[in-house]
């Protein structure tokens, strides 16, 4: 959340007049015109924000098992500093607040719980920590940050990759009207790779797969996304379902896999399904496994391993019930995604992968689980997985699914 002080006046890249839509001119004209707050101030407000919306951050020191790693997390939680070394020395002359996270226009959506080891994947962090294990946690994240941030800058900079930014509504191609940038994205842009984030949790699942099908009319195209609200749609995937069915046996399965009891006679190593997949990705070296949490998320965990498919499931079925063929008319125009307009490749859903990620304490959850698909069955794709829970488990959960 800090800079250097001036370093926007040195760059001149701004140019609020060549942005088109009025919000966010309205943003840059802001910035353009505010001045940053003191060093000293923006540690103040971090730390506000910090215990009002993300105590849980404090709470995730304790499943450190390295003292450098205590003390660099507690350190980013009171102050919010990364890239310290590298940039400017806490309270120095030439650090101020960073504008776009401070100084925002009246009206801006607050701040959330939100921490910098939520941008990478566990397994991706340990791929960074195990090239030098003397760095603690937070040197590991700026290792990475600085090297994928390098890796951009070089694409930019021999021409290899171009970002433009274009900023719309989607809607469901059911409505009258609002479906711009989706002819803009199928027409002009013709992707490739289309990223959903987790749009997936807020639209109805065959509109989205409607447009997902628009968006992909010119065909060879992989779509991703992932779901961070599903556990709540599937009944199983919280441990007090099996207690309002009266499945105890069940429910102390549950706990007995994500607390390390002995179950079944094995010992904890094999029988605590955290701890094995936390393992599987080396992150044993640095946590705690059961982490110092509430049970009710690590039991979450080894729920969501039980019922996951089944949503999974369901999010392609519903690309098979929902999704329409024929024209669907619009003001602008008319989509045509039949057999005949797109070709038949362009109808049928196909799943690539999905996959759960390995548990990480400092994460904000760890039961979101990641889809790639296509609709051009004849498009294969090479697992990228880095985390595979079900071959970590090997079958370690049929004692308790049923």
């Amino acid at each position: 959340h800090g800079t250097k002080a001036g370093s926007r006046h040195k760059t001149g890249v701004f140019s609020a007049e060549n942005v088109s839509n009025t919000k966010v001119s309205s943003y840059l004209h802001h910035w353009l015109g505010a001045d940053p707050i003191s060093f000293k101030e923006a540690r103040r407000n971090w730390l506000d924000n910090t215990v009002r919306q993300n105590i849980k951050m404090f709470h995730s020191i304790s499943s450190c098992k390295r003292r450098e790693d205590r003390l660099a997390i507690a350190q980013y939680c009171l102050t919010g500093e990364v890239f310290g070394d590298a940039n400017f020395q806490p309270n120095s002359l030439n650090a101020v607040g960073s504008l776009p996270f401070w100084q925002c226009p009246g009206g801006s959506p607050p701040l959330e719980e939100d921490t910098i080891f939520n941008t990478f994947l566990l397994s991706d962090t340990m791929a960074t920590f195990s090239e030098n294990k003397e760095r603690n946690l937070v040197q590991v994240f700026e290792a990475r940050a600085l090297t994928m941030l390098g890796n951009i800058q070089s694409r930019l900079l021999s021409k290899k990759l171009t970002i433009e930014l274009y900023v719309g509504v989607v809607k469901p191609l059911s409505n009258n009207e609002g479906h711009d940038l989706v002819h803009f994205i199928a027409d002009k842009v013709k992707p490739r790779t289309i990223g959903w984030s987790n749009v997936i949790d807020y639209m109805e699942l065959g509109e989205l797969h409607d447009l997902g099908r628009a968006m992909s009319s010119s065909g060879n195209v992989v779509h991703y996304g992932y779901s961070m609200n599903w556990c709540t749609e599937v009944f199983g995937a919280n441990i007090f379902d099996y207690q309002m069915i009266k499945k105890y046996e069940v429910a102390n399965a549950i706990l007995d896999l994500s607390l390390g009891e002995n179950f079944g006679g094995n010992n904890e190593e094999e029988s605590n399904v955290l701890k094995a997949c936390g393992t599987a990705v080396g992150a044993d070296e640095v946590f705690h496994y059961p982490d110092y949490d509430t049970p009710m998320n690590s039991t979450s965990y080894v729920a969501a391993q039980m019922t996951r498919q089944y949503w999974v499931d369901y999010f392609f079925a519903m690309s098979r019930s929902s999704g329409k063929t024929g024209d669907l008319i619009t003001k602008s125009s008319t989509f045509r995604y039949t057999p005949n307009s797109c070709g038949s490749h362009n109808m049928m859903v196909t799943l690539q992968e999905s996959s759960l990620v390995a548990p990480c304490p400092l994460h904000r959850q760890s039961t979101q689980t990641y889809l790639e698909w296509t609709y051009d069955p004849k498009l294969g794709i090479e697992s990228n997985a880095s985390f595979d829970s079900e071959a970590v488990l090997d079958g370690s959960l049929e004692k308790v699914k049923d």
